[in-house]
């Protein structure tokens, strides 16, 4: 450590602590791509008789960026524990990831992804514990990025369900399934179209009682640059 460096530590353990926790909310990323994968594996069974049977299972992975600021010292992890806490334990088979339900974009990779996220395959003991940790998450976040179809009823009502959503990023797909498959002449069309069957559901189940979804579309690499 230089001459210089120890004289900046110093100046900032002598600012008053609310400053000090003003400094360390603004080194900690406002918003992460949150990307989620769905896994599929095989679970061996025996029961008490010794039967044997074995099952598919379904599981969520989830990666972002680490909070550096987590290791930083116990003043700057306790701030982003606030604004990050652990979250998704029981899906995350007990290993919870730091989230921000209003700055991280939670981004499903697939269909599979979704899936696995909304079925719980774990010990029923905590099968209820795993539902209110789902309908946590779907009161409280605020951006969603999709590479499944939007317009698959099942994606679509899942987006519908998260009352709170506030941005809502779409991947477009390439012209030629545009015109061949959901029979529209442009990317426009596709796009108009698609946002008056998101708004069009919305409001179906929530009335009026909540604002529609800002729906955005950008490609795969877009996406991907949204972590950059």
């Amino acid at each position: 450590m230089t001459k210089t460096s120890k004289t900046l530590a110093a100046c900032f353990d002598d600012l008053p602590k609310e400053l000090r926790d003003i400094i360390w909310k603004y080194a900690l990323r406002q918003k992460r791509l949150v990307r989620v994968a769905g896994s599929e594996e095989r679970v061996y069974y025996r029961d008490r008789s010794g039967a044997e049977w074995n099952e598919f299972r379904l599981s969520s992975i989830f990666s972002c960026k680490y909070l550096n600021i987590l290791g930083a010292c116990y003043e700057a992890r306790q701030m982003a524990l606030l604004l990050f806490p652990p979250r998704l334990e029981l899906r995350l088979h007990m290993r919870p990831l730091n989230l921000n339900y209003k700055t991280d974009v939670i981004y499903f990779k697939d269909e599979k992804a979704l899936s696995a996220f909304c079925v719980f395959d774990g010990p029923r003991l905590e099968r209820d514990a795993a539902e209110h940790e789902l309908i946590h998450f779907q009161k409280n976040v605020r951006n969603l990025a999709l590479s499944g179809p939007l317009w698959k009823p099942k994606a679509l009502a899942f987006v519908c369900t998260c009352e709170n959503l506030e941005e809502l990023v779409v991947e477009q797909p390439p012209i030629s399934r545009i015109r061949f498959i959901h029979h529209c002449s442009s990317a426009q069309a596709f796009q108009e179209k698609m946002k008056k069957k998101l708004e069009m559901t919305w409001v179906k189940k929530w009335s009026e009682k909540k604002a529609v979804p800002n729906l955005d579309f950008k490609s795969w690499q877009e996406i991907q640059d949204m972590d950059s």
